[in-house]
């Protein structure tokens, strides 16, 4: 995402916060049309950045098309959020590993409850393997309840996430301290994909019992066995990259996922290589 654009979405942030809804609704438009117009001043009076000392934009575009319905939420057409993940995909993008990332301590804060009965839970790392491929994952524990199995919900990041800023962005671990689930965050390679999006437009990877889609039902049973999952009320939910992966994923073991959530997805076999992506 190059800086005009990254300005532009901090700007609607941060005037959707100040309660100025059209504002923020205007520069998310403008984001979405790669407009460099200079976005409004906050209500503090600190002059707004100047896009003209931004770097030039990148290869990265939005649809233009996308709609704003309520005035104050936005839809990405699925076809435009994915065609800006598989230009980072085509693209030589720079590994995010050398970047600094939170601590642990840090990371587990974020989540800490004031309640004092109900406690934060727990947000745990570990791997699995399945076959030939071996990925991270993280997983979201709710706080020590009455006993009964509780549901599992999978969520799979777009491209360039991880199970951190997904947890954090979607606000998903914190759902879960309140309703009693677990939340299953499986991390893309970037071994596997330079930009860490799941593969969804891969043949090999849109069928049962291959590729990522195998891998994804394998975790998701290997957990369920080690914690106490409710086998009926398992589902799996995606961001764009990881909503078409979903829809596979659902699709290929209905056995195991009784519902799936896409946002900005596309449907399974819509793509069969990078460009048709």
């Amino acid at each position: 995402m190059n800086e005009t654009l990254q300005q532009l979405m901090r700007d609607a942030t941060r005037l959707t916060r100040a309660g100025q809804l059209n504002e923020a609704t205007a520069a998310i438009q403008r984001a979405l049309r790669g407009d460099a117009t200079t976005p409004a001043a906050p209500p503090d009076g600190t002059p707004a950045p100047d896009p003209a000392n931004d770097p030039k934009p990148g290869s990265v575009t939005l649809d233009a098309t996308a709609t704003m319905p309520g005035g104050n939420v936005f839809e990405v057409k699925p076809n435009a959020c994915d065609r800006a993940e598989m230009n980072f995909a085509v693209a030589d993008v720079a590994p995010h590993d050398d970047m600094p990332k939170p601590s642990e301590d840090a990371r587990r804060q974020a989540f800490v409850d004031d309640d004092a009965t109900g406690g934060a839970g727990d947000f745990t790392s570990d791997t699995h393997r399945h076959a030939s491929r071996t990925l991270r994952y993280k997983l979201y524990i709710p706080p020590i309840h009455t006993g009964e199995p509780l549901p599992l919900v999978v969520m799979l990041h777009g491209c360039t996430q991880n199970p951190d800023d997904f947890a954090a962005g979607t606000g998903m671990n914190a759902a879960a301290r309140t309703e009693g689930f677990f939340v299953l965050y499986p991390e893309q390679s970037q071994a596997a994909n330079s930009s860490r999006c799941w593969n969804w437009f891969q043949p090999n990877d849109q069928q049962r019992g291959q590729g990522e889609p195998a891998f994804i039902a394998s975790l998701t049973l290997t957990v369920m066995k080690q914690h106490n999952i409710d086998p009926g009320r398992v589902y799996i939910a995606g961001l764009s990259a990881g909503g078409a992966m979903a829809t596979i994923v659902a699709e290929a073991y209905p056995e195991i996922f009784a519902a799936v959530g896409v946002h900005s997805g596309l449907p399974r076999g819509s793509a069969s290589n990078v460009m048709d992506a």
